[in-house]
């Protein structure tokens, strides 16, 4: 499965980038990455579920002590994938995991649960990103730079010659230039006509990046309720787009706004402000459901966490820790294959259990357990 995903992936891409032949492109996914890429998935799967069984044979007990102890061995395979790559799924992972913990502590009521605290969080996290993305740019990911700019209806170049070139002089000769004003590089006419005017230009450009989020899960995993109820699915999905739609439009109204506000009032362009508008992109929440929320601020952290990392390494000589991933990774791997079910995204969970198991355990197999007369929590500790 990873080997064909991989591949099929290399060849979208591939035909997706510049000219080349299908020979060329064909030759390119089928690359030493991709049989690497395949080799880890595959014996980590296998040494994950072997390790699992024999736990359960031996202990003749199964509980989430077994798992956590085959995610600790599984995650030694690690080391198999390519470096770039394994830093970016251990981050990812352990943040998911941490997720996953807190979500599993406040069901207990171990910790306390508040309504809007991914929302708080969203913004806190982006707040160094805003940062990055409007002063320096470096500390961010290129691509994820350019989708910020395509997003924000900005170039580079407007932000260079508004912003950053009178602060980045500041900085190497402590002289201050002349303010800036917002237009015509940043933007044209008055800034509070042009953010609102572009709020809904915004809408455009989100319902680009989110109709195929919100579109394909109704096609493929929804399809049964589509073909039941199809006016239901499709009002509901539309629903869902449109609100999706305003959380990023006005995610990047939030920053513009307050940008433009914030310069203008105080003639000087600081880090604050930049900050302190991916801080108030939280209140662009408010226009998703909770479990998106939730989702979007998880995407956000890794970004945010590789913005703090070059911040330190720019400034105060940060050095990597020779095979950091590798403990993350396991930390969160056992964490992750251990949790109850409940504590999982059903999406997610059904997804892994699909890519370890080969198949997908969802509410119908706990339907079919009932019907048995079997005990559907079962399901939720065979881990």
């Amino acid at each position: 499965m990873a080997l064909a995903g991989k591949f099929a992936l290399g060849v979208v891409f591939g035909m997706l980038g510049k000219k080349k032949n299908i020979g060329e492109v064909v030759k390119n996914a089928l690359s030493a990455d991709t049989l690497r890429f395949a080799a880890f998935f595959g014996l980590y799967s296998g040494t994950l579920r072997a390790v699992n069984a024999q736990m359960c044979n031996s202990r003749k007990k199964v509980d989430q002590w077994n798992a956590i102890v085959a995610g600790f061995v599984a995650s030694l395979v690690l080391l198999i994938d390519d470096k770039e790559r394994r830093q970016i799924v251990s981050i990812y992972v352990f943040v998911r995991a941490m997720s996953v913990l807190v979500k599993g502590l406040s069901r207990e009521k171990v910790l306390p649960y508040y309504e809007h605290a991914e929302a708080a969080i969203f913004g806190i996290v982006n707040a160094p990103i805003m940062y990055g993305f409007l002063l320096e740019p470096d500390l961010i990911d290129p691509g994820y730079y350019k989708w910020i700019l395509g997003m924000g209806n900005l170039t580079h170049e407007s932000l260079q010659i508004t912003l950053r070139e009178r602060v980045n002089h500041f900085h190497k000769t402590g002289e201050l230039l002349p303010f800036c004003t917002c237009q015509p590089h940043y933007h044209t006419g008055s800034c509070v006509g042009y953010c609102t005017h572009d709020w809904f230009l915004g809408l455009g450009r989100a319902a680009k990046i989110y109709a195929p989020v919100h579109i394909l899960p109704l096609l493929i995993f929804r399809y049964r309720k589509l073909m039941k109820e199809p006016q239901k699915q499709v009002t509901d999905t539309a629903k869902a787009l449109m609100y999706s739609c305003m959380f990023l439009t006005t995610y990047q109204f939030t920053v513009k706004f307050s940008n433009c506000m914030l310069r203008n009032a105080r003639q000087v362009d600081d880090g604050y402000q930049a900050m302190l508008g991916g801080l108030l992109t939280g209140l662009a929440c408010l226009f998703e459901r909770p479990s998106r929320v939730s989702e979007l601020m998880l995407y956000c952290v890794p970004k945010s966490l590789e913005a703090c990392w070059n911040f330190g390494r720019k400034y105060y000589g940060f050095q990597p820790v020779p095979y950091f991933e590798l403990p993350l990774f396991a930390v969160g791997n056992a964490i992750l294959v251990s949790a109850l079910k409940e504590d999982l995204k059903s999406t997610y969970f059904n997804a892994v259990s699909f890519l370890v198991t080969g198949r997908f355990q969802n509410s119908s197999d706990d339907k079919k357990k009932k019907k048995k007369g079997g005990d559907a929590d079962d399901d939720d500790h065979d881990h």
